[in-house]
Formats: C-alpha cells, structure tokens, sequence
C-alpha cells in the first residue's frame, strides 16, 4: 500500500468511485433496456444500441479524468521523485464496441430467450469498458513516469478468482506494467508503485492468495493451475 497515511486515503477513494462510476453504467443500460422485445430482438436492439454505446463514451472519459487527477495526487502524497507523466486514455469508437454489444446483446437473447441473461453480459462488458478508462490512464500513466516502477492491483473488495490469482503475485513491475487484465464487470484498480519495499494495497488479500497459489501441486499447466487455484478460492471463501 502508500506509504503515507494520505496515499492510503487516495487510493481507497479513487477504488470507491470507480466502483460508484460502475453502478452508474448499470443504471444507464437499466434506463435503456425496457425497450427490447424478444418477439422483434434486432429492430428493437437496432433502438437502444446508440445509447448503449453513448454511455459508455460518456463514462469511460470520467473513468480516467478520476485516474488521472488520483495519479497526480498520489504521486504528490507519497513524495515520489519528478513530475507525474499523466496520459488519459482515449475515448472507445463505436466500431470498437459494438461487435461485443451485439454478441452479448441480442445474439444473446436469441440463443438464450432471456433479457435478464444478456442484461447481465451487456452490463458486465459496460462495466469494463468504462472502468478500463481509469485503468488505461493508470498504467499509461505509470509508463510515461519516470520514477515510477509499476502498480499493485487494487480489488473492489470481492475479488473472483481470477483477480485473486492476480493479487498474489504482488506488484508489477517493468514492460508488463503497460497491461492491465479485466474481465468483464471487473472492479480492481492499480496503485503506482515508486519502491520495490512499497507494502501492497491489499497485503492480508496478497498474503492470503498467495498462500494458495503455493500450495497448487506441481507439473500443471497454465489452465489446470488456474482450475486448481479457483476450485481452492471457492473451498476457502
């Protein structure tokens, strides 16, 4: 985690209002989504699809100005060396988008017959797209900076496995750095890192995943070690 009591303050308010921005997302899709009707999916998809895509322009943009002002912040608080490289990441096209919205929307509905289940895909993927904003900013950000070394991965506070698994390996550091993994309706964030002592944001998170983790047995394979790993996070939670 910061090092200082004020770092620590910045980063739990920058990882609640990313979330705050997720439940806003939500509610833009919830706003929409009455008008689809199963019995005519494409036309009526074809009708809210423009503020599907809008929102999530509208709200990425405000996903990464929250990053970009945290990162400024942050880097004052802890007294890191040099000036703050803050880059805000670009806003998503709609080409870039609507391929997913489509697959999770109305070829969703179409498989499955449920507005609820691809209520579920489309907001998960909305969540992403926005909160990747924030999480762009940041790790270009860290990038363009030259004392900083890398981030931590900050959890929204209930992490799946997967995000577990992420957690125990601690900070990231050098060229790696540049990525950041989210899978949809994903909630973690990342905090600079400007010491390779720095404690992590989540140390009795890190402490306990990676304890699971080095418990895996050896010999298995990248998928087989994820399997393991999510069977012996759900056995644990």
């Amino acid at each position: 985690m910061a090092t200082t009591p004020e770092g620590r303050t910045l980063t739990e308010a920058h990882r609640l209002r990313q979330i705050q921005l997720r439940s806003v997302s939500a509610r833009d899709l919830q706003r929409l989504w009455g008008a689809l009707d199963t019995t005519d999916i494409y036309r009526t998809w074809a009708r809210i699809e423009p503020g599907v895509v809008t929102a999530i322009q509208a709200r990425q943009p405000l996903s990464a100005g929250l990053s970009g002002r945290y990162f400024a912040e942050f880097h004052a608080a802890e007294g890191a060396q040099g000036t703050p490289a803050v880059r805000l990441a670009p806003t998503p096209t709609a080409d870039s988008l609507i391929p997913n919205l489509r697959l999770l929307g109305p070829v969703t509905i179409e498989r499955t017959g449920s507005l609820d289940t691809a209520f579920t895909q489309v907001e998960s993927e909305m969540a992403r797209q926005v909160l990747n904003g924030g999480r762009s900013t940041l790790t270009e950000s860290i990038g363009a900076t030259r004392y900083c070394l890398g981030y931590a991965r900050v959890s929204d506070g209930k992490p799946c496995a997967f995000c577990a698994m992420l957690i125990s390996r601690g900070a990231v550091y050098g060229p790696s750095a540049s990525h950041f993994d989210a899978h949809r309706s994903c909630g973690c964030t990342a905090e600079p890192v400007y010491r390779h002592d720095q404690p992590l944001p989540n140390q009795a998170q890190h402490d306990r995943y990676s304890e699971l983790w080095n418990s895996l047995p050896e010999g298995l394979s990248a998928r087989e070690q994820l399997a393991e790993f999510r069977r012996a996070y759900r056995a644990s939670t």
